[in-house]
């Protein structure tokens, strides 16, 4: 090519008649280049596996080096000792080649000697202007080496064995592809340089690699395994192995006819997911990775293939899709709740005038004191949802979780009856959580209902906690985890146990295998969207017939301090004052009217932020408090607020939400100037805030 780039082409001719011939032309370089590159590895393996001459290895390497990285001259430089000899070097110019033989490694001059010392590459992509050539740079330029780049040869050990080299007439820096084939030379003379110890270096390769790899035969199937493979199908060694099976088995038989259809249409197979049976039946998935080796008849001689246990990692992605249902099937329930929780502070607020309103005796007082149990046990309900989506209002502060399930232990042990043995076991050390006590109490109280539910005959409950230091490895096989110390929770018991199916399902909210009029299946989801929301994580284990297994993790802090002083509470205010409401939904905005227009406030209203913004400059003298829905249609509260607080320095503002996320980041300590009140709640409460937010105005 005018580029200088050698191309190959692919021409087939097609006679169209007697006098004309049609040619098809294509480009076939990349293919030509990545066929060749994989023969030359496989050449070299070969070359090795049957105990070849280490020069004519490294022969061949070197002649792939020159082959793939253009321009590029290898060389080949063994250690021994301290010092540096020459193994292969035919283009070197001769004066280099004296300088490189017996170089010692701690003083030497040049990335061959650097790269061994230091253990990782050196590129000089300019031999001039490098400061590890400057002894010698004039030299090197005048005999014309240019550019070199050096990687360090290591046994599969990590013992240093020397370097090999590409260099060049011209400056040159590296690509990934070249530096590439340089660095696999590097290894595989790593192998043939230290023929010796070739023995010992397979045993260890077969003993500690984790990767299984092996052999196969299309009529005799396996004729080599290594231990790793061995160990991962359940056997002791691989001779056992190979005693006792021919191949490797599938969950799905039919997946190994597939796989062969791929090779024998590719030549290879590349991380192929595959599920896979032990010897004991049970099954694991593997990362496959597979060859075919040809004979000169273009006949299946063998498959090499590699397998990588990834069980781990893909219990790790199902966990995670689990955790994302999971904040999907959140987000529904906290919109819900949010919507019922509008209507219940409605309801709420409407039924308490009424049986504000009645006498004592009066007949419908009793009928709205009903109305209002029911709407405390609906918004109950509302809490869980919340709960379970993280988007509920919590008080965190420090505990130590022995204490809490101390004081809880009588209450427990009437709780889960006679027939039930119950067993605490503390472990040592402080178990200081920053969690919501109240939900701290409601998760160990589903969790001990759960397990009593699931021992209808009798059976032993156990809760423990712990500490736990969580490593890179484990938390990385936690979502959302940091590495760190955490308190561990655990509530075992030996009941009936759960299925597969159930276990994949048991914090879904309202799932439940309780019988109708038993349960809400919302304990579990509620216990999840708790320690979530604390920074925690939930873990089950379970299996039918063996009991269960729930294990929580919080993360370990510090101690509180000696004295934690409570703030006092406010005192009230005359209630001579201007509020402005910015509520959208209708009903929750009039009650807010009537309640603060009873106690004395002059009231203004509007059904959004943008309503709200124009109707605020437009009324004359000052506004003393804003009460807004955190979402509403057009201009939210937070962003009402901020231009009326610019606006009108002093503005103190009542957030209303159906969820705690609307009104920002809690917990913390509330602003001078606003506070939150969650709905659903009875114009008593929305009173309260109101007289304590405006008690703190000069």
């Amino acid at each position: 090519m005018q580029d200088g780039h050698r191309r190959v082409w692919e021409t087939r001719l097609v006679r169209l008649n007697a006098a004309e011939v049609l040619s098809l032309t294509r480009d076939i370089t990349q293919r030509h280049d990545a066929e060749a590159l994989v023969a030359w590895q496989a050449e070299v393996l070969e070359c090795i596996a049957t105990g070849r001459p280490l020069a004519e290895v490294v022969e061949r390497l070197a002649r792939g080096v020159a082959r793939f990285v253009e321009g590029g001259h290898p060389v080949a430089l063994q250690l021994e000792g301290r010092t540096l000899h020459v193994l292969w070097a035919p283009d070197l110019p001769a004066a280099d080649r004296q300088a490189l033989e017996g170089m010692p490694v701690a003083g030497g001059s040049g990335s061959c000697a650097a790269a061994v010392r230091e253990g990782r590459t050196v590129i000089s992509a300019d031999v001039a202007g490098d400061p590890l050539w400057a002894p010698n740079a004039a030299g090197c330029a005048a005999r014309g080496l240019a550019a070199c780049w050096s990687v360090p040869v290591r046994a599969p050990d990590g013992e240093m064995l020397g370097t090999f080299a590409a260099f060049f007439h011209a400056p040159r820096p590296s690509t990934p592809a070249e530096l590439a084939v340089v660095e696999r030379a590097a290894t595989l003379a790593g192998i043939a340089m230290d023929r010796e110890r070739r023995e010992r270096l397979l045993a260890s390769i077969n003993k500690n690699v984790n990767e299984g790899l092996y052999r196969s035969t299309p009529d005799r199937g396996l004729v080599y395994v290594n231990h790793a493979l061995a160990r991962m199908f359940g056997y002791e060694s691989p001779d056992e192995m190979l005693r006792r099976t021919t191949m490797l088995h599938y969950v799905e038989p039919g997946r190994r006819d597939e796989l062969r259809g791929l090779i024998a249409r590719a030549g290879h197979v590349e991380n192929a997911e595959v599920q896979y049976c032990r010897a004991d039946g049970t099954p694991f998935w593997g990362l496959l990775n597979a060859t075919a080796l040809y004979g000169p008849a273009g006949e299946v001689l063998y498959y090499d293939g590699a397998v990588s246990d990834i069980t781990a990692r893909r219990a790790l992605e199902e966990q995670l899709r689990q955790a994302q249902k999971m904040e999907a099937v959140g987000k529904l329930a906290g919109g819900v709740a949010h919507d019922f929780n509008n209507l219940l502070t409605a309801i709420t607020g409407y039924a308490d005038e009424i049986r504000t309103g009645l006498p004592a005796s009066h007949a419908l007082r009793g009928d709205a004191e009903e109305v209002l149990a029911a709407a405390e046990r609906a918004a109950s309900l509302t809490r869980q949802l919340l709960a379970f989506s993280r988007q509920q209002v919590l008080q965190p502060s420090v505990l130590d979780l022995r204490t809490v399930v101390s004081e809880a232990g009588g209450m427990l042990r009437r709780l889960i009856g006679e027939d039930i043995g119950f067993e605490t076991t503390f472990g040592p050390g402080a178990a200081w959580v920053r969690v919501d006590r109240g939900q701290l109490e409601q998760v160990i109280l589903n969790l001990v209902v759960n397990a009593r539910d699931a021992m209808p005959g009798g059976g032993v409950l156990q809760i423990a906690t712990g500490l736990r230091v969580l490593g890179e490895a484990e938390a990385t096989a936690q979502v959302d985890l940091a590495p760190g110390p955490y308190v561990t929770f655990t509530v075992r018991d030996s009941g009936v146990g759960m299925s597969a199916e159930v276990r994949q399902r048991a914090f879904e909210p309202f799932f439940t295998t309780k019988g109708p009029g038993k349960g809400t299946g919302l304990g579990l989801a509620t216990v999840y969207g708790i320690v979530r929301q604390s920074g925690g994580a939930v873990a089950l284990e379970s299996a039918e017939g063996r009991g269960t297994t729930v294990t929580i993790l919080f993360p370990l802090v510090a101690a509180p301090g000696a004295h934690e002083v409570a703030a006092a509470a406010p005192p009230a205010r005359p209630r001579r004052a201007r509020a402005l409401i910015a509520e959208d939904e209708p009903m929750v905005r009039d009650l807010v009217r009537r309640t603060l227009a009873r106690a004395g406030f002059e009231v203004s209203e509007a059904q959004d932020g943008v309503d709200a913004l124009a109707l605020a400059r437009q009324l004359p003298g000052p506004i003393d408090l804003l009460v807004t829905d955190v979402v509403m249609p057009r201009m939210g509260g937070r962003e009402l607020a901020a231009a009326l607080q610019g606006e009108r320095p002093g503005l103190r503002v009542l957030f209303m939400s159906g969820y705690a996320t609307d009104a920002g980041p809690r917990p913390g300590p509330p602003t001078p100037d606003s506070a939150f009140l969650q709905k659903p709640f009875a114009p008593a409460g929305l009173l309260r805030e109101v007289d304590a937010l405006l008690a703190t105005r000069a």
